[in-house]
């Protein structure tokens, strides 16, 4: 078990007192899903969708119109291997690279090398400098990784409209605004508002298929401009 990892299982082997303990002391979360039910665990069906892909590719440049019958010993250790050496597009690095905490090679360097294995010993200090350089490793793609979802997470709610402020009617909120020095325009530099300035709206009424909303002021005059809500955050302040 891994620090803040999450198990997820549909068959009940972790779900007893003693996985529970581990998983508690470990920081990790178990998941148990339906069975039979390959929706659910979205991240193995993709997972295997890269195998199967990769298989036909390497059928198809081996000339095979049929899934031999040891695919398993053929195959399969060849695509794992790649799909071990290939790069995330997230954090830039390979499952392998990330568990070694060093470059891979790909299996096709290895088919055109002679491997020198003569007078290799594991030592001590090369454990240590393995495992450091494994916590850098480990450290840079965490961050990686942090921002490419934070980013799939603004254009997936900006495409799908999706209201992550959890607006309700009678939230406080401030609309974004942008103004220009008048007679410079466009020479003059552009200044992001909210407004009102200090104080605050209130949602009136919420369009959520479009994704905009309509608000009014504190006196309670409702304003017929509709604003998306990708412009409208909520007020923290004491109004």
């Amino acid at each position: 078990m891994c620090p803040g990892e999450c198990i997820v299982q549909d068959r009940g082997e972790f779900a007893n007192s003693i996985c529970k303990q581990l998983a508690q002391k470990f920081g990790c979360e178990i998941r148990v899903i339906s069975a039979g039910r390959p929706q659910a665990n979205g991240q193995a069906e993709a997972y295997v969708k890269q195998v199967k892909a990769r298989m036909k590719a390497k059928m198809v440049e081996n000339c095979l119109e049929e899934l031999p019958d040891n695919w398993d010993e053929t195959l399969l250790p060849y695509d794992l291997s790649v799909l071990r050496s290939d790069p995330s597009c997230a954090h830039r690095f390979a499952p392998g690279e990330l568990l070694l905490g060093r470059k891979l090679k790909w299996p096709i360097e290895l088919e055109k090398e002679d491997v020198d294995m003569s007078g290799t010993e594991l030592t001590k200090p090369l454990v240590l400098a393995l495992k450091r350089i494994h916590n850098d490793v480990f450290g840079k793609a965490a961050k990686k990784l942090k921002k490419h979802q934070e980013k799939y997470a603004r254009q997936y709610d900006k495409r799908n409209k999706t209201n992550v402020l959890k607006l309700r009617k009678g939230s406080k909120v401030q609309i974004l605004t942008h103004v220009y020095k008048q007679g410079d325009f466009p020479k003059s530099k552009m200044k992001i508002l909210w407004k009102p300035f200090r104080s605050y709206y209130k949602i009136h009424a919420l369009d959520r298929k479009k994704g905009v909303a309509t608000v009014r002021s504190k006196t309670g005059r409702v304003y017929k401009q509709k604003h998306p809500f990708a412009r409208i955050r909520l007020f923290k302040g004491k109004a």
